[in-house]
């Protein structure tokens, strides 16, 4: 109901575009829950909750493998600044 809206204040300024957008994203979910439903009846509910629950898993070390890879590559950031007066103090890359 709200995703043009929110498509919109992503980034995205035509009102047309956020409507397709909109509209393909709702398209894209109808037909998955068809597939959804076939699936259920033909693999059955077992082997897709396992299905699932695998690629649940992967999905999280990969995110979590992810978050570590930019934790170890980003420069410290510190919550107290040296100088206030400063406009970015707390990281010296960015100036």
């Amino acid at each position: 109901y709200y995703s043009a809206t929110i498509l919109q204040m992503s980034g995205i300024r035509d009102d047309r575009l956020a409507i397709w957008l909109s509209w393909s994203t709702a398209l894209t979910n109808f037909l998955f829950t068809l597939l959804g439903v076939w699936l259920v009846e033909r693999v059955g509910r077992r082997k897709l909750t396992l299905g699932s629950l695998m690629g649940t898993c992967a999905s999280l070390v990969l995110l979590a493998v992810g978050f570590l890879l930019a934790a170890l590559h980003t420069p410290p950031v510190t919550f107290h600044p040296s100088d206030p007066a400063l406009a970015n103090s707390t990281c010296v890359k960015y100036q």
